[in-house]
């Protein structure tokens, strides 16, 4: 069991749960990487969200770019769309 996942493999589709934790969903669309993570407060504490685009990186994703955005779903609360923008 992990706490993040991230994937350039086409077609393949990644999944993260939670119950009172937000997840986080990655996409940077100009190198065809996503990835997701479960980001309650110890794992946002101990770089869950960073370790998740650091592994991005490594793949070829840009961590800052226009392409690069995140998806923040809170249980129970609105959801938003944030673009990563230089």
């Amino acid at each position: 069991i992990a706490d993040g996942i991230v994937t350039k493999t086409p077609n393949l589709a990644i999944s993260i749960m939670s119950a009172g934790c937000g997840p986080i969903l990655f996409s940077d669309n100009d190198a065809s990487i996503i990835g997701c993570c479960h980001a309650g407060w110890r794992g946002a504490l101990s770089g869950v969200i960073t370790n998740t685009i650091i592994a991005m990186e490594k793949l070829g994703a840009k961590k800052i770019s226009e392409e690069m955005v995140a998806y923040y779903g809170e249980p129970d609360r609105l959801n938003f769309v944030y673009e990563m923008i230089p």
